[in-house]
Order: structure tokens, then C-alpha cells, then sequence
């Protein structure tokens, strides 16, 4: 009897700790998913380049400053929130790419801002096709 006892408490202590580890990493998911949401409109910015018209001087820095923007969620991203190694490796791959279009923007290079836009679309979906999948699995 004693043991059954002790099985049964044991599985009941166990249980607390996994529900207490879910919702703290729930919360979590709550800051990243936030964090995410607030570089959509980064990112709608960086996307209305549409290469039917050269950029004016104006519109460069504001693709500058979006994308500053993006490489600044990202660090924080990386510091504060990463899962696992996935999860960092796509971090570092979007700041990557969105640090390519701070350069481009600077040097004023619209094909180079729409190239590294494509690789930076590319490397979002794919963190969003591994972790918003399966709620389970978001960081």
C-alpha cells in the first residue's frame, strides 16, 4: 500500500511540474509571438519595394530603419527566447538577411534590397512552418 502510495504522489508531483513547465513555456511563446507580430509591419515595409520606380532617397532609409528594426527583434529574439538550436539557427539566418538589406539600403542597391527581401521571406516561413505548426513546439 505504501507503495502505491508513493507512486501515486510521485505522479501527482511530476504533473504539477510538467503543467508548471507548459505554462511558463506558453508564456514565452506569448513574448515571441508578439515580438513576431510587431516585425510584420517591418516587413510589409521592406516588401512595398516593388522595382517599378527607383526609390527616392526617403524611401531607402525607411527600408533602412525597418529592417534595423527586424536585425534588433531578432538579437532580442536570440538573447531572450530561443528554444533550441533550430530556433537560434533561423533567428541569426532572418537577422542575417535582414542586416543584408540595411547594407543594401544604405548603398542605395534596390535589386540587392528585393533579393535579400526574397531570402528573408524564405527563412520567416520557414521558422513559422516549424514552430506555429504544431503549438506544441513554439519557442
Amino acid at each position: 500500500m505504501r507503495r502505491l502510495n508513493a507512486f501515486i504522489a510521485g505522479t501527482i508531483v511530476a504533473t504539477g511540474i510538467a503543467i508548471t513547465a507548459t505554462i511558463s513555456y506558453g508564456a514565452d511563446f506569448a513574448s515571441v509571438k508578439e515580438l513576431c507580430s510587431n516585425q510584420w509591419n517591418n516587413f510589409q515595409v521592406i516588401r512595398s519595394m516593388s522595382g517599378l520606380t527607383a526609390p527616392t532617397d526617403e524611401q531607402f532609409a525607411t527600408y533602412n530603419k525597418s529592417a534595423q528594426a527586424v536585425v534588433d527583434a531578432e538579437t532580442v529574439r536570440q538573447n531572450k527566447f530561443n528554444a533550441d538550436k533550430n530556433h537560434h539557427n533561423i533567428s541569426a539566418e532572418v537577422a542575417f538577411h535582414a542586416g543584408e538589406i540595411v547594407k543594401a539600403a544604405q548603398a542605395k542597391d534596390q535589386e540587392e534590397i528585393q533579393v535579400q527581401y526574397r531570402w528573408l521571406t524564405i527563412s520567416c516561413k520557414n521558422c513559422h512552418r516549424m514552430y506555429r505548426t504544431d503549438e506544441k513546439l513554439s519557442p
